[in-house]
């Protein structure tokens, strides 16, 4: 049986896997505000069929989400990123709209990273007394009988990835369904959150018409000002249009895992089973690397415990207040899949919990 306390293992991620970079791909979209940036790169496109027997048209799609925070806000930080996927016809007809097959990551559930263990205390204190009512008044027997319970367990707090899917719209024309949300937030107790995605989805087309892909994303930072000027930073930014045909054979072939496997466009149902999807997305959490392996020179004392890259505790964020509110921006951009730009689509007792984690956290390498 599962222990939901354990957080979920998740794919190799080839950056520490030292076998190989990520690819940066085609910048498709990108904003700062009050130092915080958001980036959207396009990783892969393939286009092709789920059978070699060119059955079932369909269309591979890789984007690569990082966030990044400058070294003027190091007291602040993201706490959650939701990102959104609308695939639509260029055409407008719900009955053309392609349908998500599978996506990766998180498809089956939360995956947790970034892990924490804290231990967790319960206890539970109990009396019961007698008492005789005898007129005028009630007379105590001195019959009292008392009980402790103590429970005490650890417990994994991560931070998490979740997704889910769901139609852009209510209507009997189209068939499954055609947005995909995953949703970021960061592990509480560190305050941190990995600071870059890869997001990979199949789609089945009903054709080779154009067709887009409309994504936004929703951050949230942990205090009110600290996108207070996103709205000036949008102001002039045009949403970026990519054309990609289907129809056009120049634009299929074959694709290179990360693992430098190849993938064939003719076959993209190979990905559709097991776990072939994964390799195209994973989480990337903070390297942890010694000074001697980035520049020459004496190697420093060895710390105690583990230790991150830029370590060292910053007394201003340990006092923080975490009690303020959220501030939020959404940032939404449209890619045009297809020749020619098409419009956007449709889119008992007394419990104590106590924990003995220690809340002073390292704000290097934070998000």
């Amino acid at each position: 049986m599962a222990n939901f306390n354990d957080p979920v293992p998740f794919i190799e991620d080839p950056l520490e896997q030292g076998t190989n970079r990520t690819y940066l791909g085609n910048p498709i979209f990108q904003v700062e505000a009050s130092g915080f940036t958001s980036t959207v790169t396009e990783q892969y496109v393939l286009h092709g069929y789920l059978t070699k027997e060119g059955k079932e048209p369909a269309s591979l799609v890789v984007v690569h989400f990082s966030l990044h925070r400058d070294s003027s806000v190091r007291s602040r930080r993201f706490r959650k990123v939701t990102i959104s996927l609308t695939f639509s016809s260029a055409s407008r007809q719900p009955s053309d709209d392609p349908a998500i097959r599978c996506f990766s990551p998180a498809q089956d559930g939360d995956i947790g990273v970034i892990p924490t263990a804290v231990l967790r205390r319960k206890q539970n204190n109990r009396e019961v007394s007698a008492k005789v009512e005898v007129a005028p008044a009630p007379v105590n027997l001195g019959f009292l009988y008392g009980w402790k319970d103590e429970a005490e367990w650890e417990q994994h707090l991560v931070a998490t990835v979740s997704a889910k899917v769901e139609p852009s719209s209510r209507t009997r024309d189209r068939v499954g369904y055609n947005v995909v949300t995953w949703t970021m937030t960061e592990n509480h107790r560190q305050k941190k959150m990995p600071g870059s995605y890869q997001l990979a989805v199949i789609l089945e087309r009903k054709n080779d018409e154009p067709f887009i892909v409309k994504a936004k994303v929703d951050a949230s930072v942990d205090l009110l000002h600290a996108l207070a000027d996103a709205p000036k930073s949008l102001i002039g930014l045009k949403q970026p249009v990519k054309t990609y045909d289907p129809a056009k054979r120049a634009e299929w072939g074959k694709l290179e895992y990360p693992e430098q496997a190849e993938i064939d466009g003719d076959a993209l149902g190979l990905l559709v089973n097991g776990r072939e999807l994964d390799r195209f997305a994973y989480v990337h959490v903070v390297e942890q690397v010694t000074p001697l392996s980035l520049y020459g020179g004496k190697q420093p004392a060895e710390p105690e415990g583990p230790q991150e890259l830029g370590g060292g505790q910053n007394q201003d964020n340990q006092r923080q207040d975490d009690s303020g509110g959220d501030a939020k921006t959404s940032l939404s951009l449209s890619l045009q899949f297809g020749t020619g730009a098409g419009k956007d689509g449709d889119n008992g007792g007394d419990d104590d919990d106590q924990d003995s984690a220690d809340d002073d956290f390292q704000d290097a390498q934070e998000f």
